[in-house]
C-alpha cells in the first residue's frame, strides 16, 4: 500500500491503485482523498474518490452546509491521527449539526475515519474512509496513522511536481507560440528525434518534411542539397561551428545547425547534428496586419518593418519591396517614430520583444484608422 501511495502521483487517475487497495484493506465502501491549499474551497480542490460516490455529490453536500466556512472539525484535527465520526461530531460542537445528521440519515453513513496531514507549504490532505454497514476497528486507525508520514511526503513531492509542470507548461506554450523547436539528425540527414514543435513543423510547415524512410526533406530542392551537404561537412568535423540556414522567406523559416550534445541525446539514437528550427506559420500579409494593429503602422510601413526584422538592410528591403531607397528611408523614419526605436537594431529588439512574437493564433488589437 505504501508503494501504491508513492507511485500514485504518476497514475491516471491519480492514486487510483492506492485508494482501491485502502478500500479493500479496511472494508470501506468508498475512500476520498482531498488536497486543499490554504484559502481554497473544497469544490475547487483536487478530490479523488474510490467507490460508489461522485465528486459532484460530495461538492453539493459541501456547498449546502459549508458555503461560508470550512468544517470546524477539520481546523481542530491533530495531524496524523485517525478521527471517528463521533469524534468529528464532538469537535464540531454542534456548529454543523445538520450536516452530520444528513450524513447519517440521508446518506446512511454508519462510520468513517478521517486523517489529516499538512505539507510545509500549507496544503492540507484529508484521507477519509466511509462505511455504510459496519464500524471500523483499531487496526484501521493504526493503518491510517502509519500512512500519515508517507502521505505528507507524497503530498509535498506532488506539489513540487505540479509546480514544475505548471512552469514547464507556460514555457512550452511560449516556445510553441514562438515556433521554435529542434530536430536531431544523423550524418545522412535522417531524422533521429524531434520535440513537439519540431514534429509539428515537419508535419505542417510545408517547408520541411520527412520522407517515408525518415530523411529530412526541404521544399526548395536547391536549399535541400545545400543543407544536406552542410550536415555531411559538419558531421566529418570534430568541432564544427554552428551554421545558420534560411529555408524560406514567406512564410519565414530558418534553421541553426549545431553539433549534437551526445551526453544529452545519445540514448535516443546516434544524432550528429541538432537542427534548431524556427518557423512562422503566418505569411507576410498576416504579420503586416499584426504590425499595423500593434504599432499603428501603415501597410507600407509594416511591410518594411517586417523586412528589417528579417535581417535585410534598407537597400535590400527597397529591392525586395520594389521601392526607391529614399522612399524606404522615409518610411523607416516614420516607423522609428511610431515604435520609439532609435535605429534598425533597436527596432528589431522592440518588435521581437513584443507580443507580436507570441500571437500566431489570432489578431492583436482594436480597430485602426484607415491606412495605405
Amino acid at each position: 500500500m505504501t508503494q501504491a501511495l508513492l507511485d500514485g502521483a504518476y497514475e491516471k487517475p491519480l492514486w487510483a491503485s492506492f485508494l482501491s487497495l485502502l478500500a479493500r484493506e479496511t472494508g470501506a465502501d468508498f475512500v476520498v482523498l482531498l488536497c486543499q491549499p490554504p484559502g481554497w474551497k473544497q469544490d475547487d480542490c483536487l478530490q479523488l474518490v474510490s467507490g460508489d460516490m461522485r465528486v459532484e455529490d460530495s461538492n453539493e453536500l459541501y456547498r449546502r452546509y459549508f458555503v461560508d466556512r470550512n468544517p470546524t472539525a477539520s481546523e481542530l484535527m491533530q495531524e496524523g491521527r485517525a478521527y471517528s465520526l463521533e469524534e468529528l461530531i464532538a469537535l464540531d460542537r454542534g456548529e454543523h449539526e445538520a450536516f452530520y445528521a444528513d450524513l447519517v440519515t440521508t446518506h446512511r453513513v454508519t462510520d468513517l475515519r478521517q486523517m489529516r496531514v499538512r505539507e510545509a507549504g500549507g496544503v492540507d490532505a484529508r484521507l477519509t474512509i466511509v462505511s455504510l454497514s459496519r464500524s471500523f476497528d483499531v487496526q484501521t486507525d493504526r493503518l491510517l496513522c502509519a500512512l500519515a508520514p508517507v502521505l505528507r511526503s507524497v503530498l509535498r513531492n506532488y506539489i513540487v511536481l505540479e509546480r514544475e509542470r505548471f512552469t514547464a507548461s507556460l514555457a512550452e506554450e511560449a516556445i510553441r507560440r514562438l515556433q521554435f523547436g529542434w530536430i536531431a539528425l544523423d550524418a545522412g540527414g535522417g531524422i533521429v528525434d524531434s520535440d513537439p514543435v519540431g514534429e509539428m513543423l515537419l508535419r505542417e510547415s510545408g517547408v520541411v518534411g520527412r520522407t517515408p524512410r525518415g530523411r529530412l526533406t526541404i521544399a526548395d530542392r536547391a536549399a535541400e542539397r545545400t543543407l544536406l551537404a552542410t550536415i555531411r561537412t559538419m558531421a566529418s568535423q570534430l568541432e564544427a561551428s554552428p551554421k545558420a540556414v534560411s529555408l524560406s522567406s514567406d512564410p519565414w523559416f530558418d534553421m541553426l545547425l549545431v553539433p549534437a550534445p551526445h551526453r544529452l541525446l545519445g540514448p535516443i539514437g546516434k544524432p550528429v547534428i541538432v537542427a534548431y528550427v524556427h518557423g512562422d506559420s503566418w505569411g507576410t500579409a498576416d504579420r503586416c496586419e499584426q504590425l499595423m494593429d500593434l504599432f499603428r503602422l501603415t501597410r507600407s510601413e509594416a511591410r518594411l518593418a517586417l523586412e528589417i526584422c528579417r535581417g535585410r538592410s534598407i537597400a535590400e528591403a527597397a529591392c525586395q519591396l520594389d521601392l526607391q531607397v529614399e522612399t524606404v528611408r522615409g518610411y523607416s523614419k516614420r516607423i522609428f517614430a511610431k515604435t520609439g526605436a532609435r535605429g534598425q537594431t533597436d527596432l528589431v529588439r522592440i518588435l521581437m520583444g513584443s507580443v507580436l512574437a507570441l500571437t500566431p493564433d489570432g489578431r492583436i488589437g482594436a480597430p485602426r484608422p484607415a491606412s495605405r
